[in-house]
């Protein structure tokens, strides 16, 4: 089953007030601890923290103006650190760990050393993590969703915005 689109899960926001009003009013409440992990500079309007275990998420915001009203549309964007330490904890230590294991093996016994190579049944066991670790993106990203709607409706009350598609 596949995902929906990132934007299509998120509620989106309209307000009467300007981007800089906006920006002043999260950072206020942000200062003031109502909404922690809110910062205001990044790639959007705004950033936000949407909690999720193991992986980190955010959400950033952009605007669009038209006329007095300010709709406001979210983006779930997973942050790369712990993905990129997954991988370089996983390369770290499968690739030393075939040739340790392939050296013990053939040590151990002539009939392996001369028969098997070790990498025919060592890469498939590494390949067989790739579920456990799409199962955990995907909790994540459930969790990360969760958190992003909650984070969403404190950045509501705040603005005093209405919602307009859920």
């Amino acid at each position: 089953m596949s995902e929906p689109p990132s934007n299509t899960w998120l509620p989106v926001l309209e307000t009467n007030l300007s981007d800089d009003q906006i920006v002043a009013a999260l950072d206020k409440a942000a200062r003031r601890g109502r909404l922690p992990g809110l910062t205001t500079r990044g790639g959007g309007l705004f950033r936000a923290d949407a909690y999720a275990n193991p992986f980190e998420h955010a959400i950033e915001a952009r605007s669009e103006r038209e006329g007095d009203v300010t709709t406001l549309r979210f983006r779930l964007v997973m942050l790369v650190k712990v993905p990129v330490i997954y991988a370089v904890v996983l390369v770290l230590t499968a690739w030393p760990g075939l040739p340790l294991t392939d050296s013990m093996l053939s040590t151990y016994s002539d009939w392996y050393a001369q028969h098997v190579e070790t990498w025919w049944w060592y890469v498939p066991s590494l390949v067989l993590c790739v579920p456990a670790v799409w199962g955990m993106v995907r909790k994540s990203r459930a969790a990360a969703t969760e958190s992003a709607r909650e984070a969403i409706g404190k950045i509501a009350k705040e603005l005093g915005a209405r919602v307009v598609e859920t």
